[in-house]
């Protein structure tokens, strides 16, 4: 999978020249406003190639605490105040747009996911690629892979296992940071990671992906949302509950394997399918790869060790085969 940087390029600016912007595109903390700047509280000025560079450069200052972008020059201002804390600063000024977050004070945490990406451009289309998000709204920026296609997009990629690609260091990490793209192909983290990682940006749903040469088929499934669905994140993070599977995920538009048609049939007590998520004794740190939903003896999803397993039982490897966990 090739990987190219777009840090949401022109994004922003197609969202803040459409026609009311603020209340259709930003969630409900971000306060933004085009024709406007707040004056007075620059404290840097620099050139910014496009708005999404500017808000990076605002996460990155400690004492930032908004911005005004100049689309004609594409200047970025870097602001110390707010304009709820200055409201008569803010000043009406052509092409110009302002944007701070009235929920944390200033631009800490609004980019702590793919999906607040996604939320942030509104109607724009985004490309499917490396972006910058601040998960702990912390300002230590972390670049992920951001699928902004699937079922809406704003899926933020957890894994992408690559049999052929062999880690250096540990294969497994209880960081969550270890989804960054650098790591992407050759390492797992756990499910307190995933768990953690929840804690601060606040997704509801999984979403598991793979494809092998020698199958030819394709899982592609995510968790409803629906009480089933959140039951299934409650067994993957929480605690091992085996919840029915029937009812709990959404086959999306890549999916043709068979395993995901067959969901009566998936799990196992020891003896006969359950139709449940999980196998019964894989219940540690890894079970979001390790059989979490299989047939027995027939297809399985799995990308542990040696069990290289995508709707087939058997263990074999080619180039370009891969294995991925989303979350949105």
């Amino acid at each position: 999978m090739a990987l190219t940087v777009l840090d949401a390029r022109f994004v922003f600016l197609v969202v803040f020249l459409t026609e009311k912007t603020s209340q259709q595109s930003c969630p409900a903390s971000v306060s933004s406003e085009q024709g406007v700047a707040l004056l007075g509280y620059t404290f840097e000025s620099r050139f910014a190639s496009h708005f999404w560079e500017c808000i990076r450069s605002c996460i990155e200052e400690r004492q930032c605490w908004s911005v005004n972008y100049h689309l004609s020059s594409r200047l970025c201002d870097l602001n110390s105040e707010t304009k709820e804390r200055q409201p008569l600063k803010l000043a009406r000024r052509d092409l110009s747009v302002y944007l701070s977050d009235r929920k944390a004070g200033d631009l800490k945490g609004v980019v702590r996911s793919c999906k607040d990406l996604r939320d942030l451009a509104g109607n724009a289309d985004l490309t499917t690629g490396e972006y910058w998000i601040d998960p702990e709204a912390d300002r230590r920026l972390l670049r992920v892979y951001c699928d902004m296609k699937t079922n809406g997009g704003g899926w933020t990629l957890v894994t992408r296992k690559e049999p052929l690609k062999r880690s250096l260091g540990p294969a497994f990490y209880a960081d969550y940071r270890y989804i960054s793209t650098e790591k992407l192909g050759t390492v797992l983290v756990k499910s307190l990671a995933v768990q953690k990682l929840k804690s601060f940006i606040g997704f509801t749903q999984l979403r598991w992906r793979c494809r092998k040469q020698s199958v030819g088929r394709t899982i592609d499934i995510m968790t409803a949302n629906n009480s089933s669905g959140a039951r299934v994140l409650v067994h993957f993070l929480d605690g091992v509950t085996f919840p029915d599977a029937c009812g709990s995920f959404v086959r999306l538009p890549e999916d043709d394997s068979i395993l995901t048609r067959n969901c009566a049939k998936w799990g196992s007590n020891g003896t006969l399918p359950e139709g449940e998520w999980g196998k019964n004794g894989l219940g540690g740190p890894l079970r979001l790869y390790n059989y979490p939903f299989f047939w027995s003896g027939n297809f399985t999803f799995s990308c542990i060790n040696s069990f290289w397993y995508c709707d087939d039982a058997g263990s074999d490897q080619n180039a370009n085969d891969f294995w991925e966990l989303y979350v949105r």
